[in-house]
């Protein structure tokens, strides 16, 4: 067994890209994943994807970088009983971003 499986992982930026590849990743090695994006439609589709495959996911639409709304969905996460286990932040700098 890895150390993956039956974990609850969240995942920030999960609705493409890198985020979209290491949710569905961690899904098929058996994790519990929970996935957040702005983006609604794509992340409706990571978390579709992922059930398709055998997987169990839950997708929030959150803008993470809003520390009130980012807060508001760890909440609702935790009233669903997904208890971090492990936690991944993926984004994208925008061209000139300053990135501390």
């Amino acid at each position: 067994m890895n150390e993956i499986a039956g974990g609850n992982i969240i995942i920030t930026g999960a609705a493409q890209g890198m985020g979209r590849l290491l949710a569905m990743q961690m899904a098929r090695l058996g994790g519990r994943v929970v996935v957040y994006d702005v983006a609604a439609e794509a992340l409706e589709a990571v978390v579709d994807g992922i059930g398709a495959a055998g997987g169990e996911a839950h997708g929030y639409v959150c803008d993470v970088s809003d520390r009130q709304e980012d807060h508001a969905s760890l909440v609702a996460c935790a009233r669903g009983r997904y208890f971090l286990d492990e936690c991944c932040e993926v984004w994208e700098a925008k061209e000139g971003e300053r990135v501390a």
